[in-house]
C-alpha cells in the first residue's frame, strides 16, 4: 500500500449505536483497546495523510466505509462485526488498524504503515496529538452526559488540527504546539457552552506500603500539583530510608507545587478506641510534620477506615485546613457526594470537606466513567472537581493525556493542589451533617479474614490499657499539683499511649502481602501487651510514691493501704483487706467493714482524684467495727439479691431470666449466652417445622459461690447444644455478682478451651451474651469516643457503652472494651464474644442501673483504684484529700502532655522575677451527653493561670482564676483543651 496517499476518513468503529452509548463497564483490556483507539487515531501522521479530521462509526453499520479511509477496530467492537468485514475494507484499499489493546500497540501499527513515506514524528508532540484524542472523546461523552449534545467547531477543529499535523511532521514543533492549543482552545469552548465555569483536576498520589522511596520522591520532584495522601508513619520511613525525602517534601510544599493529605501518625481504628489516643495519634503526626519537615498547613486524609461525625471538633482543634471525608477502605459511611462542603460536627463546629470519591486515573475502565463522574460533579456542585487517584509509578497514559491537555487549556479542568481548591471554594460550602449510625467500620471482618489479632479480645485489651495510661497521665497531674517530685526519666503516660497506637499498628495491618510474607505470631503481641501492662503498672507505682511522699506522715508500726482515685469525681471502692494486718482504723472515708468467708472487706468513698490511706488502728485511732450480717443472704439457688433488686435465674438456660427491683413488677433484664447460626436451622417441635437462629442453651448446674453480708455470686454451668443435631457445642461457666450497695450486676464468662467456635462472617455467626428488655420503644444510645450517639443498622461498634433508657428507667450495659454488637430485635441486643479467629475465653460484663451519665460507670468500671501497701508511717494530719474535681457530671477530662514547641513559661511567671519553673498540666474536657454545661475545675492547689488554647499552644481564651476554680463553659458534644499553670 502506498503510504504516501491520501485517505478520505479516519473512522473508529465503536461497540455502540453511537458516542452517547459507549459501553462503560468494559473489562480493563477491552476498556484500554478502546480509548486507545480513539486516541491514536489523532495521530500526526494520519491526519497529515486524511483528507477528515477523526469521527465514529457504529461498528455493525451495514455501510462500512466504501472510499480509502483509515479504520480503527478497537477489541471490542469486532463481535459487532460481519465476518466478511475484512474483504469489504481490503477490497477499498482501506488501511485498517486492529487487534491492539496497549498504545504501543497502536503506535507501532501507525509507524509501520507508514514506514515506506519516511515521515516520522518525534515521540515528545505525539504524544500531545494523542492527548488531544483522549481530551477529544472525554468531551463528547461529558457534552452528552450534560445534555448538550454539541460538538466542538469541526471547521476551526479540523484547520488548525491538519496545520499541526503537517508542521510536526515537517519538524516544526513550536508550530505544531501553537495549532495544537487552538485546537485544545476549540474544545474549551465547547466545553464552557455548557459549563463556563471553572472545572478542577486534582492529582492525588497515593503510596501503598511497599512503595519505595525513590519512586516517592522522583514524582514529587517532577510533579507540579501534587496532591500527597499518606500517613505521617509511611513519611516517617520515607525519611529513614532516604536522608534527602525531606528536603524534597519541603521544597515542593514552600513553593506550593505539593500538597500533603494526612495527619495522624499509627492512623487508630478510631471507633474503637480513645478520645485521648485519636488525639495523641493526631498531636504525634503533627509534631513530626511540624518539626521535622517544617509543613504548617496539611489536609485530613487516612487510608484506613476512621471517619466518625465527631471528627471535625477534634480537626478543627489541630488547625487542619480541610478533611477528606471520604474511605479508602472498606467500612460504611454516608455515600453522598459533595465536591466541596462544610463537614459539622456534632457540636456545630465545621471544616471544609469533599467527600468526592476518587477515581482510578490508572484504569482505562475507571477512564470510560470519567465523563458520569464529573457530570455528577458539575450538576450538583458551585465548582466541578475530579480527584485522580494513583500509584506514585503510572503504568498507563490516561493521567499524562489529561495534564498535556491541561497545559494546552483547561477543557476538562485545571490541575490543582488541595490548598489551592479549598482556597477557591471555601466561601462557596454550606454546614452538612452526617448521623453517627451513618458509619460502621471494616475492623472485625478484617481481623477475622487476616487472622492478625483475635478480633474481640484485642481491641478490648487495648481499650482498657488506654484507660489505663489516662489514669496514669492524672495521676502524674495529681503529682504537678502537689509540688511532688517527679522522676524526668520516668515514663509518661502520652509514650505509653503513643506505645499502644504502635501495637495496634502492628497488629492490625491489612495489607494483604505484607500479613502474608511478614505474619505477627500470636504469642510476640500477647508479649508486647504484656510488657505493656509492667511498664504501666511501674510507672504507676513510682507516680504513687512520689504522691505518697507529700503527704504530711509520722512514724508508726502500723501498716497500711494507700488507696489512689484517679477519677475527678468521688467513688465508691470496695478493699480486700490484706489478711495479715491487724484490724483497721476507722478513718474518714471508710463508710463500713465486712467479714465474708474469712476476709475483711472494706467499703470506702474515695475523693475526686485524691486518696484514701487506710492504716492498722492505733492507739488514738480505734478499730473500724465490723457490720453485722442483716436480713436475708445475698444468694440462694438461682437467686442474688441487694437492697435495689432481685437477680432470678432461669432453670433451663442458666441466664438471667429477670432483675426485678423492690416493690416494682417490672422486668429491667433478660440475660443468657448462646451461639447464632449464620442461617437458620429447620427443627421439628410438636409435628411442626420451625426455624431458629440460635442454638440451645441448658443448665448443667447452679452453685452459691457467696452469699454475703457484702456480695453475693452465682456460679451456673451450662452447655449450648446445636438446635438441629443436639450435639454438644461446648460448656460454659456464668459467675454472676451483685454487691450489697450497689445497683450494678457483674457477669463474668469463662469457655472451656474445646468449645466449638463458629467459623464464617464474624457478624453472621458467633458466640454472643445476649441481653433483652421490656420496652421496646426504648431509646438505645452507645459511646462512640466517649460521647453518646447512635446507629441505625443491626450492627454497630461501641467499647464504651450501650445504654437503654425510657422516661423512667436506664439500663447500661459496659462490655469492657468489646467493640461489637448487633441488634437483633427492638428488645434483644447480641454483644459477641467467641468467633472466627478469636483465641481468649474469658469475659466480662458490668450491668448499671438508673445511671444518668454513663461515662463515669464505664471509666470505673475498667479504671481500677490505686493501691500500694504502707509500711511504719501513717498520715499524721489527714488521711483523704481530694486534689482536682470536675463538677460537671456531662464532662469527661483526660490529661495531655505539653504541646510542641510550647514555652516553659508563662507570662504570669516572668512578670513575678526568678522563680522555679512553673508546672503545668492540660486537660482535654469533653461535653458526652448534648448538654450544654458550666464546668467546675477545682485543684487543690489555686492555679496562678489558667487558659482555653488550641492543640498548638494557642490561647483561645484567659479564664479568671478564683478561689472556687475555674469555670469553664462548654457546649453539647463540645472539645476543649485547658491548660493550668502553678
Amino acid at each position: 500500500m502506498d503510504s504516501s496517499q491520501d485517505y478520505q476518513e479516519i473512522t473508529v468503529l465503536i461497540p455502540g449505536y453511537s458516542i452517547e452509548d459507549l459501553p462503560t463497564d468494559l473489562n480493563e483490556r477491552r476498556a484500554a483497546s478502546l480509548l486507545n483507539a480513539f486516541a491514536v487515531s489523532w495521530h500526526p501522521l494520519l491526519l497529515a495523510h486524511s483528507r477528515r479530521i477523526p469521527a465514529f462509526r457504529q461498528a455493525d453499520s451495514l455501510s462500512l466505509p466504501t472510499a480509502q479511509s483509515v479504520v480503527i477496530v478497537p477489541q471490542d467492537s469486532l463481535d459487532w462485526l460481519g465476518h466478511d468485514w475484512q474483504e469489504k475494507l481490503e477490497s477499498c484499499r482501506s488501511l485498517v488498524i486492529s487487534d491492539c489493546e496497549q498504545r504501543e500497540d497502536y503506535l507501532r501499527a501507525v509507524e509501520t504503515a507508514f514506514a515506506s513515506s519516511g515521515s516520522t514524528v518525534p515521540d515528545e508532540i505525539t504524544r500531545d496529538f494523542l492527548a488531544l484524542g483522549t481530551n477529544h472523546l472525554l468531551l463528547m461523552l461529558l457534552s452528552r452526559r450534560m445534555h448538550h449534545f454539541g460538538d466542538p467547531d469541526s471547521y476551526l477543529l479540523e484547520t488548525e488540527a491538519f496545520a499541526a499535523a503537517a508542521a510536526a511532521v515537517s519538524g516544526d514543533i513550536a508550530l505544531a504546539r501553537e495549532h495544537l492549543r487552538r485546537c485544545f482552545e476549540c474544545l474549551q469552548d465547547c466545553r464552557e457552552q455548557f459549563y463556563p465555569l471553572q472545572v478542577f483536576l486534582l492529582d492525588v498520589c497515593l503510596p501503598s506500603e511497599s512503595t519505595a522511596v525513590a519512586q516517592v520522591r522522583q514524582v514529587i520532584e517532577r510533579t507540579p500539583d501534587l496532591n500527597l495522601l499518606a500517613s505521617v508513619q509511611d513519611l516517617v520511613r520515607f525519611d529513614r530510608e532516604d536522608s534527602g525525602f525531606l528536603a524534597t517534601l519541603k521544597s515542593a510544599v514552600a513553593e506550593q507545587q505539593l500538597s500533603l493529605l494526612t495527619g495522624h501518625l499509627n492512623e487508630v481504628r478510631t471507633p474503637l478506641t480513645t478520645l485521648g489516643a485519636v488525639y495523641d495519634d493526631i498531636q504525634l503526626g503533627l509534631n513530626w510534620l511540624h518539626q521535622k519537615a517544617d509543613v504548617n498547613e496539611v489536609h485530613w486524609a487516612r487510608r484506613r477506615f476512621g471517619v466518625t461525625s465527631s471528627m471535625p471538633a477534634l480537626l478543627e482543634h489541630f488547625h487542619f485546613q480541610s478533611a477528606l471525608h471520604v474511605v479508602l477502605d472498606d467500612g460504611l459511611y454516608p455515600d453522598r457526594e459533595y465536591g466541596h462542603f462544610a463537614w459539622q460536627g456534632n457540636d456545630g463546629t465545621t471544616i471544609p470537606a469533599t467527600s468526592r470519591i476518587p477515581l482510578a486515573i490508572d484504569s482505562a475502565s475507571s477512564l470510560l466513567r470519567f465523563a458520569d463522574r464529573m457530570t455528577e460533579s458539575m450538576q450538583e456542585d458551585t465548582s466541578a472537581v475530579m480527584f485522580l487517584a494513583r500509584l506514585p509509578e503510572v503504568q498507563t497514559p490516561w493521567l499524562e493525556d489529561l495534564k498535556i491537555g491541561a497545559a494546552y487549556a483547561p477543557v476538562l479542568g485545571r490541575f490543582v493542589t488541595v490548598s489551592e481548591f479549598v482556597s477557591f471554594t471555601k466561601d462557596q460550602t454550606s454546614p452538612t451533617r452526617f448521623d453517627a449510625g451513618e458509619y460502621l467500620g471494616p475492623f472485625l471482618i478484617q481481623s477475622a479474614v487476616f487472622k492478625t489479632e483475635p478480633p474481640v479480645s484485642s481491641p478490648a485489651d487495648l481499650y482498657c490499657l488506654r484507660r489505663q495510661a489516662d489514669s496514669l497521665g492524672m495521676l502524674k497531674a495529681c503529682c504537678k499539683i502537689l509540688k511532688a517530685d517527679a522522676d524526668p526519666d520516668a515514663v509518661s503516660s502520652q509514650n505509653l499511649r503513643r506505645d499502644l497506637n504502635t501495637i495496634e499498628a502492628d497488629q492490625s495491618r491489612t495489607d494483604v502481602r505484607k500479613v502474608k510474607d511478614q505474619p505477627q505470631p500470636a504469642t510476640d503481641l500477647v508479649r508486647l501487651r504484656d510488657s505493656f501492662r509492667n511498664q504501666l503498672e511501674d510507672a504507676c507505682r513510682q507516680s504513687l510514691n512520689h504522691l505518697r511522699n507529700r503527704i504530711p506522715t509520722t512514724e508508726s508500726t502500723a501498716r497500711g493501704l494507700l488507696i489512689q482515685n484517679t477519677v475527678p469525681w468521688n467513688r465508691q471502692h470496695f478493699v480486700a483487706w490484706p489478711s495479715e494486718f491487724q484490724m483497721p482504723a476507722a478513718v474518714p472515708g471508710l463508710t463500713a467493714c465486712w467479714r465474708q468467708n474469712g476476709q475483711l472487706f472494706l467499703e470506702a468513698e474515695l475523693p475526686p482524684t485524691g486518696f484514701l490511706w487506710l492504716h492498722e488502728a492505733v492507739a488514738d485511732k480505734p478499730a473500724v467495727q465490723v457490720e453485722d450480717a442483716k436480713g436475708r443472704p445475698l444468694a440462694e439457688r438461682l437467686l442474688l439479691r441487694n437492697r435495689f433488686f432481685e437477680v432470678l435465674f432461669n432453670e433451663n438456660t442458666g441466664g438471667i431470666s429477670s432483675v426485678t427491683y423492690h416493690n416494682q413488677r417490672s422486668n429491667r433484664l433478660s440475660q443468657q449466652v448462646s451461639l447464632r447460626y449464620d442461617l437458620p436451622k429447620k427443627i421439628r417441635v410438636e409435628d411442626e417445622e420451625v426455624s431458629v437462629s440460635y442454638a440451645v442453651t441448658k443448665l448443667l448446674s447452679s452453685t452459691v459461690v457467696s452469699s454475703g453480708p457484702l456480695t453475693g455470686s452465682i456460679e451456673n454451668t451450662c452447655e449450648v447444644i446445636c438446635a438441629q443435631s443436639e450435639k454438644s457445642m461446648g460448656t460454659f461457666r456464668q459467675i454472676t455478682t451483685v454487691h450489697r450497695t450497689r445497683p450494678a450486676l457483674m457477669i463474668d464468662l469463662q469457655f472451656d478451651d474445646t468449645f466449638l467456635v463458629p467459623a464464617g462472617n464474624p457478624w453472621m455467626t458467633y458466640v454472643a451474651c445476649r441481653f433483652a428488655w421490656e420496652n421496646s420503644v426504648a431509646a438505645i444510645t452507645r459511646g462512640v469516643l466517649g460521647q453518646a450517639s447512635g446507629f441505625r443498622g443491626e450492627r454497630f461498634e461501641s467499647p464504651d457503652y450501650i445504654e437503654v433508657a425510657d422516661s423512667d428507667q436506664r439500663l447500661l450495659i459496659i462490655p469492657h472494651g468489646r467493640p461489637y454488637h448487633r441488634r437483633t430485635s427492638d428488645r434483644t441486643l447480641d454483644s459477641l464474644l467467641l468467633l472466627d479467629g478469636e483465641t481468649s475465653r474469658s469475659f466480662r460484663f458490668t450491668v448499671e442501673f438508673d445511671q444518668p451519665y454513663p461515662m463515669r460507670p464505664v471509666l470505673e468500671a475498667v479504671v481500677p483504684c490505686l493501691e500500694m501497701p504502707t509500711d511504719r508511717v501513717v498520715p499524721s494530719k489527714f488521711a483523704s484529700a481530694w486534689i482536682l474535681s470536675v463538677s460537671a457530671k456531662n464532662v469527661q477530662a483526660t490529661p495531655l502532655a505539653r504541646a510542641a514547641g510550647e514555652p516553659e513559661t508563662s507570662e504570669s511567671s516572668q512578670e513575678d522575677g526568678p522563680q522555679q519553673t512553673p508546672q503545668k498540666i492540660r486537660l482535654l474536657l469533653q461535653e458526652t451527653e448534648g448538654r450544654t454545661a458550666d464546668c467546675l475545675i477545682r485543684t487543690a492547689r489555686q492555679p496562678v493561670e489558667a487558659r482555653l488554647c488550641q492543640a498548638d499552644g494557642t490561647t483561645l481564651q484567659k479564664l479568671n482564676v478564683t478561689a472556687q476554680g475555674v469555670l469553664v463553659e462548654i457546649q453539647r458534644f463540645q472539645i476543649r483543651e485547658l491548660e493550668l499553670t502553678f
